[in-house]
Order: C-alpha cells, then structure tokens, then sequence
C-alpha cells in the first residue's frame, strides 16, 4: 500500500510540473492559422478539442464565424465561444456579447449580452469592462445605472485604461453622473479636457448627438453592415477580407450620417484601399429623407510587397435624392460622375485602363396611389475605352438603361425583400433547417401571398429599354474585332392590373461587323429590326394561378417538390385553355433582316383559337431577296470541294423550292405566304403542308 501511495504522489507531481500535451500542437495550430492554411488549421484546432484545451475552442468559434477552414455557421460559432466560456475564456464571452448586441446568428437580446459582457469583465478583458459600463449608462440589459457605469469606468480609467478614460469624459459631459462617484484627481483631468473642447468648439458646431437610434438609423447600420458582411463572405471565399468601420450617427435634428471607414480589401495579391463611403440623411417629412452620397474620390492598390500599382479616380462627382426607408427605395435622385477612370501597372503583369467620361443617372417617382409608385429613371455611360498593354480592346460612344414602371407596389415588395433577408439568415445559421424553422418558413410565406392577394394589383405596367451606341471589340488573344453603330432591345408588360394584359419586345441593331470566316460570312446581318406584340393575355388568371401554385408549395413543400412538373404543367395548360378563350394573339408587327447576301421582310398575325386543332390561326409573310444568287454560289462553292459550302447549298436549294419565286424590275424575290387554318391545315403558298409538318415533328 505505501508503495502504490508514493507512485500516485509521483504521478501527480509529475502531472503538475510538466507542460500541457497539447502546448506544442497549439503553436502549430497557430501557425497554420497564421499562414493561410484554414482547412489545416480548423482540422489541427478540431483535434486540441478532444483534450479540453479552452483556446482551441474559442479558435474553432471563430473560424466558424468568419468561414475559414469550414462553411460559415453562427449557431455553431455560439456554441463554440461558449464551450470555451465555460472555462473562464475572457474573449469568448466578449465574443458572446457581441453576437447578442448586434444580432449575428442569434436574436438581438441585450441582456444576454449584457451578462456575457459582464462575464468577460469580471475575468479582466478590457474591452468587455467598458461594454459593461455602456450598458449601465444606456440601461440595456439591465437597469439603468450611471453611477455604477461611472465608477466601472474610472477604475478602468485609473487603472492606465485611456478609452475608458475618453469614455468617461463623455459620461461625464451628459451632467447625469452623480455626485460623489469620482475622485477629484479624475474630474480634474476630465474638466480639463472638457475645456480644450469648449475651445474647439468655438471653432467649428456640432449638432448634439440623440440618445439611442432611431429606426432609420438602425435601419441604416442593419442593412450597410448585412451588405458588407455579404461582401466580406465572397472575399473570404477566394482567401480575401474586408476590413471597415462602421460609423452611424444623429443629431438632435434628425440627420444621420452613415459612413464607412477606411474601407480596404486583402487578398493573396494584394489589397485595395477604398477610403470612406458617406451618405448624409436630412428628413424631409415623416417618411422620406434627403440624401447626399459622397464616393471616395480615388481608391489604390497595392501589391503583395506594398508598391502602388493600380486605383480608381473620378473627377467630379454628385448624388443626392429622396430615399424612403419605410419601402427601401430612392424615390427621387439625381447622379452625375464625370472623368471616372480604374488602372493596374504593376510591373511584369498586363497593364490594364479603363476610362469612362461621364455616368448620369436618374429617377423620378411619384406615389399615384396609396403605396403605389410609378415614373422614369434611367442610366446613362458615355466614352467609354479600355486597353490592354496599351491596345484598345473595348470603346463605345454610350449605353443607355431605362425603365418606366407604372403603379409598382414598393411597399410589398420590400416587405418580401425584408422577409427573404431573414430566411436566407435563418437557413445560413441553420443549414438542416428544424421543423420549428420550416413552420415559421410556412408561415411567413402564407402571409406574404395573403398580402399579395390583398394588394394586388402589385404592377400594372413597365418598359425597360437598353441601347449602345458606337460599341468596338477587340480580342486580346487573337486581335480579331467586332462593332455596331447601334444596338438596342426593349421589353415591355401593359395591363397588368386588369383582366387582359399585352406585351411587347423588340431589338434592333445595324452596322454590325463581327469576324465569321467561311461561305457563311456574308449570311451575318449588318443590320435587324425586330418588334413583336402579344395581345389579349389572360394577365388576371396568370397572376390568380401563380399565387394558387405558390399557396400549394408552401402547404407541403415536399409534395410539390416531387410534383413540380406536372404543378407547371397544368398552370401552362390551363393559362393554354385562357388563352384560347380571350383570343390572346401574336404580332409580328417588324422583322427586317440585312446581309450581304440576303435580305428579307416578315410580317404576320396569330390568334389562339379553339376553332382550329392547332389552337391558333393566322397568317405570316416572309420575303427574301438575294436567295437564287447565294444558291447558285454556295453550289460553285460546292462543286469545288468545299464541305461547309455543300451543307449550306443543300439547305438554300430546299427553302428555294418551297417559296414563290418572283421577279420584278430585275429583282428576283422568294416569297413564302403561311396560313393556319380554322380547320387545322398549315399552307405555304396555298400548298397543305400539314402531313409534311406532321411527319417532321413526330417522335
């Protein structure tokens, strides 16, 4: 017995004295963490875990917070930082709090963070002490106390502790700490500094900053911060970062400014340092905001050993306009940036430029009904030109985008937009989603079309338009070129809101020349003009059909899952059937084709009808000019041996023969006249072509 008693001292001795066994793992833990390597790393840290080391923990937090090593998810970042919490680790509770405090991954709840942070400041950590003071002075989390947050802060402060120190002088200002809570060394140093304030202050005004936010502040904070956390999820995925700070303040007028600071990005290359982002908030009225934004006049990069080898710059820049929080839209605004220009000269590397003379951008909406908005905006670039190595391989004269919306519900959509954030931030903290979760998804979703249901119309008209002018190409690897003087394209819905609907989509473009070697070359049109119209759309029924769908997903997703297609097929047959009974019809009101072999015309008009065993019925006109020349030098072509002359003569012979040929004033003309009769016979040029048709599309 007293032998087995002296090897257990031993043994405990021996434990006491010796290091940690995981003391070394953890410095290669770290050090693959330090080089990059986060799959590495998250494996090494994962495997410290087992032995109960706290910091491999709170690292293993931490890469699942940020996304390294590991897909990004919060719920596992939480449970994490408390494991290592647990074990009295400071900065996991810190982290703790700050997860609760601005709503990441979990619920915003102050007084969780409130007690996560006192955890960490009982334990020492710095920051945490000062959070803690924070929440007594401003009572969130607990009760309001300034006087326990002004004796936190000046122990933190005499302690050597200087942003406790600045903390307290503004405590301190507000004149709500009460007597006899700080010594008189330290309210000396703080009248002092108050002091050399009042003397700024006679320089320059500051507007009084409010107590808490208001909701569009913290509207404004929610929505910046959820954008460039996105931004920085991309950046990470490619071994990038961003790195920002966040500042949104308000005065007692109500006007906020929201600005992003020393917005840099890093990556394995190198970073790129942005600067400030400011957007400057005055209310107008109750519901809307006048906004100035203000981009950062030059932006640089570096590379991997710091030499500046790139950057953006504009010239000159104005953006303000009306934004109404309330439905996330710029209501009106007014933009223009001139002399933008983006290089990268880095030595050794391609050297790149782009260079653009203006941006102008626009919008004017007006709410013509209750929550209905409808008006113009557009986008307009001008001289644009890009190079490589000092060759142009990109110009145009302008591009030009613009909408015209008529009584678009912003208010529903936002709300939808608001309720997707919130699902997409639920499915990211729980990437097997709960029951629990999947029941609020139902829920959520069953309101949104009940909503859309109660407001609907949700649109009644738009038209969306896109042009460039002047555009030129050129391949860098091959040195081929391309250009248009013009291309444009348009697309647009009319009568939503009522039973039948219309809608219309046109292109056009001339002056095209693009690179196409062989017989086919001349077949490339220099110039078309397309616009085509569908009338008499059952636009009611769509809408009534597509909401009965969307209520039948949310019901049961699983079955309508493994339903889809049939789901689809009977919302096409029965829009079919609608379509048939309105007499929806299509226009081929312009079809213009130019090349310099052919050319040819098309006009036509189809109607659905039940009449007829096709559904339709109508009539079409194609003419073609330059057909029998072509034929006749794709056929020379061929006889020469050329293989892609003979394919190509083969199917010019056919068409040739199926048109009516006529020639007039030395013009030779194909002519093909197509009917769709009520009897459901297809005739070209009076020829039933039906069997024929028929046989083509048999299985």
């Amino acid at each position: 017995m007293a032998r087995f008693t002296r090897f257990v001292i031993a043994a405990a001795v021996s434990m006491a004295f010796a290091a940690p066994s995981w003391a070394q793992s953890l410095d290669e833990a770290q050090s693959l963490y330090d080089a990059g390597d986060y799959d590495a790393a998250f494996n090494s840290y994962s495997a410290l875990v087992a032995e109960g080391d706290p910091e491999a923990m709170y690292v293993i937090g931490q890469m699942y917070e940020s996304g390294q090593g590991t897909p990004q998810n919060f719920s596992s970042a939480m449970r994490w930082y408390r494991r290592a919490a647990k074990q009295d680790h400071a900065q996991a509770y810190f982290d703790i709090g700050r997860m609760f405090e601005n709503s990441i991954g979990v619920p915003r709840d102050f007084g969780a963070a409130f007690d996560a942070y006192s955890a960490a400041a009982d334990l020492g950590h710095a920051e945490a002490e000062l959070k803690q003071a924070e929440f007594f002075a401003r009572g969130r989390g607990t009760g309001p106390d300034v006087a326990r947050a002004a004796q936190l802060l000046g122990a933190a402060a005499d302690a050597g502790n200087e942003d406790a120190f600045e903390a307290l002088v503004d405590l301190w200002d507000t004149g709500e700490v009460p007597t006899g809570v700080l010594n008189d060394d330290i309210i000396a140093r703080m009248e002092s500094v108050l002091a050399a304030r009042a003397a700024l202050d006679s320089l320059v005004e500051y507007g009084d900053e409010t107590g808490d936010e208001s909701e569009t502040a913290a509207y404004l904070r929610q929505q910046i911060s959820t954008a460039m956390q996105d931004l920085d999820g991309m950046l990470r995925e490619t071994s990038g970062e961003l790195s920002y700070g966040l500042d949104v303040s308000e005065n007692a007028e109500g006007q906020i400014t929201a600005a992003l600071r020393s917005v840099s990005a890093f990556g394995p290359d190198g970073s790129w340092d942005v600067g400030d982002i400011v957007m400057q908030l005055a209310p107008v009225d109750d519901d809307s905001y006048a906004v100035v934004v203000t981009l950062p006049e030059r932006t640089t990069f570096y590379d991997s050993s710091g030499n500046e080898t790139g950057g953006t710059s504009i010239g000159s820049q104005s953006f303000s306009g009306v934004f109404m929080p309330a439905i996330t839209t710029w209501t009106t605004g007014s933009g223009i940036y001139a002399d933008l220009a983006m290089w990268i000269e880095a030595p050794g590397e391609v050297s790149f430029r782009l260079e653009t003379d203006s941006v102008v951008l626009d919008i004017q909406l007006d709410e013509t009904q209750e929550n209905k908005w409808s008006g113009p905006g557009s986008f307009v670039m001008t001289g644009m030109e890009s190079s490589l190595d000092g060759q142009r391989v990109l110009g145009l004269e302008s591009i030009t985008g613009a909408f015209d919306c008529r009584a678009i519900d912003l208010g529903f959509f936002n709300q939808m937009n608001l309720v997707m954030q919130d699902i997409q931030r639920k499915m990211l903290e729980e990437p097997e989603p709960s029951e629990a979760l999947m029941a609020e998804m139902q829920e959520v979703g069953a309101t949104l079309v009940a909503l859309a249901r109660e407001r609907a119309p949700l649109l009644e008209g738009v038209l969306m338009s896109f042009e460039v002018t002047d555009l030129f190409g050129r391949a860098p690897s091959t040195g081929e070129t391309f250009s248009f003087d013009s291309l444009s394209m348009a697309f647009g819905l009319d009568d939503l809101d009522k039973e039948l609907g219309g809608m219309l989509f046109t292109y056009a473009h001339s002056g095209m020349v693009v690179p196409v070697p062989g017989p086919n070359a001349d077949l490339v049109p220099h110039a078309v003009e397309l616009h085509l119209e569908l009338g008499n759309l059952p636009a009611s029924d769509a809408a009534t059909m597509t909401l009965e769908m969307l209520e039948g997903a949310i019901a049961d997703s699983e079955a309508f899952e493994s339903q889809a297609e049939m789901a689809l097929g009977f919302m096409a047959l029965g829009l079919q059937q609608r379509m048939v009974q309105t007499g929806s019809s299509f226009d081929i009101k312009t079809f213009i084709y130019e090349s310099p072999a052919l050319s040819a015309t098309m006009t036509g008009r189809l109607v659905a009808s039940a009449d007829s065993s096709l559904m339709t019925v109508g009539t079409a006109r194609l003419e073609v000019v330059g057909l029998e020349a072509l034929a006749k030098r794709m056929d020379a072509m061929a006889q020469q041996g050329d293989p892609d002359a003979m394919d190509t003569a083969l199917g010019l012979a056919m068409i040739q023969a199926m048109g009516a040929r006529i020639e007039q004033a030395g013009e030779v003309r194909h002519v093909y006249d197509l009917e769709l009769t009520p009897d459901g016979r297809t005739l070209l040029n009076g020829n039933d072509m039906s069997a024929m048709i028929g046989g083509m599309m048999a299985p």
